[in-house]
C-alpha cells in the first residue's frame, strides 16, 4: 500500500506556520470491485486523522482517529473488519483526512510539528486475509463541508459545501481531482492501545444570555466535543466558544487558553434540521458560548466526553463527601488527559505528553483503570523520540518542537531534554509497570535506553557524584522553592537506584555499578546538602520529602523538621509535582497520619478541597489557579484540568485503603495490607482489579473499633501488617478476612 495525499488549495501560505487554520481536510474515494466479501477487512493508518466509511456506513465511530506518535519512526495502524458493510460487485471507501497532530498548529511550535501538507493515509482491503486492493494513486479526492480542522483551534464547518453521501458505490466522483503518492519511510505498527471514544454524554444547561450569546454549563470539566442539532436559515454562523471556567460576569472565560482559539464554527444550508458532531478535534471545557449570528434555533445540545478506552480497575468510595469528590476529580482529570497520550492537559495551546507529569501520576493512574498497554506505548514514544533525537530524551514525547527554535544541546539551560523527574521517565515508568502488572518484558525491552540514558546525563552533567544542568524543580510549589541543585541530585541518586532495581530483576550484570552510584550520590548529597543539626540546606517541605523518599536521609532524623515545616505553614502544603506525591505517604509512616488526613481534607487555601469549595471538577494545575480574593492567577500557563497533583489518590490506595504491590512480587501476586485509619473516614469500600485476580476491602470504624473485611482472589496472598492492635482475626473463607482493630 502507498500512502497518498491531497492539496485542497493550493493558494495557501504554507511557509506561515502560525496561521490559524491550514488547508480544508481531504475527502477521499476508492471504488472497490468486491468478488468475495467474506472477512473483508481495512488496514488503515493516517499521518492526521481520519474518519473512514464504506459504502456509506461510518466505520470507525472514534473521535481523533490515528494514534499520535513520533510519525518520523513509528506509525500505527487499526484494522476493521467491514464484513458486514460491504457487498459483491463495486464497493466504495471513503475517508475524511483531517490535519490531527500531525500538521495541526501546536503548542509553540505553530503549524506542520511532525510533517507537511497534504496529510496523508495508507490502506488496504482483505478479504479471507488475501489482498484485494490497496491505496495506490488512483484514489479522486475533493475538498468538502469541513473547511478547516485543528487540534488547539477547533474546527469550521459550512454544509454549504457537504458532499452529500460521497462513500456510496453510486456516487459520482469522476470530476474529482487524482490524489498524489508520496514516500514515507516510517515504520508501520499494529496499533496496542484502545482508540478514543464518547464515554459519557452531559446535556447542556443555559445559564446565561446577552445579545446573540447563549451560555451553557455541561457540569463537568472535560476534554470533549459538542453534539449539537439546529435549525435554521441559510448561511447562519454558529461560533461556539469552550472554556473551563466563567468570569464574574458569567462569561466563559477564555484568557488561561492562550493562542488556542478552541471554537467551532458551523455554517447552515438551511435544509432542515442539520446535525454537527466533530470528531477530528477536541477541546477541554465545562462552558460554552453559543453565538448565532442569522436565525437559527437549537433543538438539542450535549456534550460527549471522550478518552481513550480503557477498563476501569479501581473504586473506591467512603462516607467522606470532600474524600469522595477528590477521588471523583482526580479520576475526570485522568480521563480528560488520557487521548492516545497522557498530556498535561486538554484546553490550551499545550496538551503534550509531560513526562513529569506521567511519572508523577503513572501509579494512580495504573489503580484508576487498566493502563499497561496505553503507558508502554507512551513509553515507547519516548523511546522513538530518544533515537530520533539521539543523546537526547525530550521533556516530552512525542517530541513537537524538532523543527522549533535551536537544535537540542547539552547547555545547562537546556529545558526541553535529559531532566530528571521528567526525561529520567524512561526509567521510572517501565519500574511502576512492573510493579503493577508484572511487566517483566517490557522491562528488558527498555533497559538498554535506561542505560544509555543514564550514561548520557553522567557524560554532560555529572562531576564529582552531583549533577550540575538545568531544572525545572519541583514543579509550581507554592510558598516556598525547594533548591534545584539539591531536587535534581535527590533524582540522581534516585534513578541509579531504581536502575539498580531493574537490573537486579532483570539479572543484568550492571547492577552493583548503579548500586554504586547511588551510595556515591548519596554520599555526596549529605556532605553537601545536610547540615550537622540532620536539617537540609534547602529548608523546604519538598526537601525533606523527596530526600526521605528517596533514602537519601534518615526519616526518624528528618521527620521532626518535616513535621516543623508542614506546622510552620499552619498544616497546609507548599509541595510542587513531585513532593505532592509523596507527602502524606511519609506523614504516615513518621507517624504522623492525623496530619496526613489534614491535609487531605483541608478547605482552604491551599488545598484539593479549596479547589473544590471554587467549583472545580476535575484537578487544577496550580494550587493557585484561582483565589476568592484575587481572581484568576495571571500566569499565563493556568490550566484547571491537569492530574498531576492528583497523584494523591496513589496514597489513598496504598494508605487509606490499604493495600500496596510488593516488587519482589510484581502484579499484587503478594500484596502488602497496611492501612491507616482516621475517623474523618468511618467508613469505606473499594474494590481493585489486578493482574492476579480482584481484592475488596471495606471497613467501618464503631466505638473505636474497626471493623476491617479484606477479600481476594485466590490467586493473591496478603501480607497483613496493621498499625493497629489487631483484637480480633476471622477467616470467612478462602482469602476472605475479617479483622476486629482498635482505633
Amino acid at each position: 500500500m502507498k500512502w497518498i495525499g491531497y492539496i485542497t488549495e493550493s493558494n495557501y501560505n504554507f511557509e506561515d506556520k502560525f496561521q490559524d487554520y491550514g488547508i480544508p481536510p481531504a475527502y477521499i474515494v476508492k471504488k472497490v470491485s468486491l468478488a468475495n466479501v467474506n472477512k473483508t477487512k481495512i488496514k488503515i493508518a493516517a499521518l492526521g486523522v481520519f474518519s473512514l466509511y464504506v459504502n456509506n456506513h461510518l466505520i470507525n465511530d472514534e473521535y481523533m482517529s490515528q494514534d499520535l506518535s513520533e510519525y518520523d519512526k513509528t506509525v500505527y495502524y487499526r484494522v476493521y473488519d467491514v464484513t458486514k458493510y460491504v457487498q459483491k460487485g463495486i464497493n466504495s471507501i471513503g475517508i475524511i483526512l483531517c490535519d490531527g497532530w500531525y500538521t495541526s498548529r501546536l503548542s509553540l511550535r505553530g503549524r506542520n510539528a511532525f510533517g507537511e501538507y497534504p496529510n496523508k493515509v495508507c490502506f488496504e482491503v482483505t478479504s479471507l486475509k488475501e489482498i484485494i486492493c490497496s491505496s495506490d494513486g488512483t484514489e479522486k479526492a475533493k475538498d468538502g463541508a469541513i473547511r478547516a480542522c485543528d487540534n488547539q483551534n477547533g474546527i469550521i464547518i459550512d454544509n454549504n459545501y457537504d458532499l452529500g453521501s460521497f462513500s456510496d458505490p453510486n456516487y459520482d466522483v469522476s470530476k474529482w481531482e487524482t490524489v498524489s503518492v508520496f514516500n514515507i519511510n516510517s515504520k508501520l505498527k499494529k496499533s496496542i492501545i484502545k482508540p478514543i471514544v464518547c464515554q459519557k454524554v452531559f446535556k447542556a444547561r443555559l445559564i446565561n444570555k446577552f445579545d446573540n450569546h447563549f451560555v451553557y454549563d455541561f457540569g463537568q470539566n472535560m476534554a470533549a466535543v459538542e453534539h449539537i442539532l439546529v435549525k435554521g436559515t441559510k448561511g447562519t454562523k454558529i461560533t461556539i466558544k469552550h472554556g473551563e471556567t466563567l468570569d464574574v460576569n458569567k462569561k466563559v472565560y477564555v484568557e488561561n487558553l492562550r493562542s488556542a482559539l478552541a471554537r467551532s464554527t458551523y455554517i447552515l444550508k438551511g435544509d432542515g434540521v442539520e446535525e454537527f458532531l466533530p470528531r477530528h478535534t477536541y477541546f477541554g471545557f465545562r462552558y460554552i458560548d453559543v453565538c448565532i449570528e442569522g436565525n437559527a434555533e437549537i433543538i438539542s445540545l450535549s456534550a460527549n466526553a471522550i478518552w481513550s478506552k480503557l477498563k476501569r480497575t479501581g473504586y473506591i468510595k467512603t462516607n467522606n463527601a470532600l474524600v469522595n469528590r477528590i477521588y471523583k476529580n482526580v479520576l475526570w482529570g485522568q480521563r480528560s488527559n488520557f487521548l492516545s497520550i497522557p498530556t498535561d492537559c486538554p484546553q490550551r495551546d499545550e496538551r503534550m505528553g509531560w513526562s513529569g507529569d506521567a511519572q508523577v501520576f503513572s501509579m494512580t493512574a495504573s489503580y484508576n483503570y487498566e493502563v499497561a498497554k496505553f503507558l508502554k506505548k507512551y513509553v515507547r514514544d519516548l523511546v522513538d523520540s530518544f533515537k530520533l533525537n539521539k543523546e537526547f530524551i525530550p521533556s516530552f514525547s512525542p517530541y513537537f518542537f524538532k523543527n522549533y527554535g535551536a537544535p537540542l544541546s547539552h547547555l545547562d539551560n537546556e529545558w526541553r531534554a535529559n531532566t530528571l523527574g521528567w526525561s529520567d521517565a524512561i526509567i521510572s515508568i517501565p519500574y511502576n509497570l512492573y510493579l503493577f502488572y508484572g511487566e517483566e518484558e517490557f522491562l528488558k525491552e527498555t533497559l538498554p535506553y535506561m542505560k544509555k540514558f543514564m550514561d548520557v546525563i553522567y557524560r554532560y552533567h555529572v562531576s564529582n557524584n552531583a549533577y550540575h544542568g538545568f531544572s525545572f524543580g519541583d514543579w509550581l510549589s507554592i510558598y516556598e522553592t525547594t533548591d534545584k541543585d539539591l531536587y535534581n541530585n535527590a533524582f540522581l541518586a534516585h534513578d541509579n537506584y531504581l536502575l539498580y532495581k531493574v537490573c537486579e530483576i532483570l539479572n543484568d550484570n550492571d547492577k552493583e555499578k548503579y548500586l554504586d552510584n547511588f551510595k556515591k550520590v548519596k554520599k555526596a548529597f549529605n556532605e553537601r546538602f545536610v547540615t550537622k543539626e540532620d536539617k537540609l540546606t534547602s529548608d523546604t517541605q519538598g526537601a525533606y520529602i523527596l530526600a526521605s523518599e528517596f533514602g537519601l536521609i534518615d526519616k526518624e532524623k528528618s521527620k521532626i523538621s518535616l513535621l516543623r515545616k508542614v506546622n510552620e505553614y499552619k498544616d497546609h502544603l507548599t509541595t510542587g509535582f513531585h513532593s505532592t506525591r509523596f507527602i502524606l505517604p511519609i506523614l504516615c509512616e513518621c507517624g504522623f497520619k492525623d496530619l496526613a488526613y489534614k491535609l487531605l481534607l483541608n478547605k482552604d487555601y491551599p488545598s484539593w478541597g479549596y479547589m473544590i469549595s471554587c467549583g472545580a471538577t476535575t484537578i487544577w494545575e496550580r494550587w493557585d489557579s484561582y483565589k476568592k480574593d484575587d481572581g484568576f492567577n495571571k500566569d499565563g500557563m493556568n490550566s484547571f484540568n491537569h492530574y498531576s497533583l492528583g497523584s494523591v489518590v496513589e496514597w489513598m490506595y496504598e494508605y487509606m485503603v490499604g493495600i500496596r504491590p510488593i516488587i519482589t512480587s510484581p502484579g499484587f501476586k503478594n500484596t502488602v495490607i497496611s492501612p491507616y485509619f482516621s475517623n474523618k473516614v468511618s467508613k469505606l469500600s473499594s474494590k481493585l482489579k489486578t493482574k492476579n485476580g480482584v481484592i475488596n476491602v471495606d471497613y467501618e470504624i464503631k466505638n473505636d473499633v474497626i471493623q476491617y473485611h479484606v477479600k481476594g482472589s485466590k490467586n493473591i496472598e496478603f501480607e497483613f501488617d496493621f498499625n493497629n492492635v489487631i483484637l480480633e482475626k476471622k477467616e470467612l473463607g478462602e482469602n476472605d478476612f475479617v479483622f476486629l482493630l482498635k482505633y
